[in-house]
Parts: C-alpha cells; structure tokens; sequence
C-alpha cells in the first residue's frame, strides 16, 4: 500500500513539474499592439452622440489566435487565426470612452489596448459675448 502511494505521488510530481507555471505561460504570450484610427471622435455642437468610421490595426510579436473585444460588445469583433497582424474596420455610435484590445483564445490576460475617445462640442451660447474692445476705448 505504501508503495502504490509512494508511485502516485512521484507521478503526480513529474507531471507537475514538466507543466509550464502560470507565470512562464503568462511570460510566453506574444505581444500587441494596436492603432485606431481616428481615435477620437467629436460629436457635433449641441449633440450627444458621435458616429464615426474607425480602422483598427494591429500586430504582434508572433502568430497565434486573436480576438479583437470591445467594452461596448459581449462577444468578440473579429477573429484571426494563425497571422501575426490584421486590421479591422468598425463603425460605431458613442456617448462615451470605448476600449478596444486583443485577446488570445483560452488566455483571460489582455495582450494590447487602446481607447476611443469621445468627445463632444459645447452648444452655443444663448447670448453672444460681448466683442473684444481694445483697453483704450472711452465706451
């Protein structure tokens, strides 16, 4: 009985070493980067929402399996599988700040991110200011 015990426990042992940490899994995923394109998007005076057109870019360090998310949806955008880089257009409606990165299938980390920023105009003033007078006039 001690024996058997003794050669599960070695087994499992071996097993577990010969397995990556997390850690060095974590160290072996490749890098992304990613560019947006505009990556801002101004909604006009008196508006509370932008639209815009956007191409997104990225590449990585290495080919794997990637998955461009967004905040603003649940499932991923687009797919690529077994490329290195890749670009991706999108159009969207927005009231605030969207982050977009990369993901690679079965890893939670977020291998690159970017923001869209949002941005609005301040409608116009209700009574026009006054006009610039130079210092000197007697008005």
């Amino acid at each position: 009985m001690q024996k058997i015990y003794f050669m599960v426990l070695w087994t499992c042992l071996m097993i577990g070493s010969m397995t990556p940490s997390y850690a060095q899994q974590e160290a072996a995923l490749p890098l992304v980067e990613i560019k947006i394109k505009p990556n801002i998007c101004v909604a006009p005076r008196g508006a509370e929402t932008c639209t815009s057109r956007m191409d997104i870019e990225w590449s990585s360090t290495r080919p794997a399996s990637f998955c461009l998310h967004s905040i603003a949806a649940d499932q991923p955008l687009n797919c690529w599988q077994g490329v290195a880089s890749g670009t991706y257009q999108h159009r969207v409606i927005m009231t605030e700040d969207i982050v977009y990165w990369m993901g690679m299938e079965g890893y939670p980390q977020r291998l690159g991110e970017t923001t869209l920023r949002f941005a609005a105009l301040k409608p116009h003033r209700k009574y026009p200011r006054r006009g610039n007078r130079l210092p000197w006039s007697i008005q």
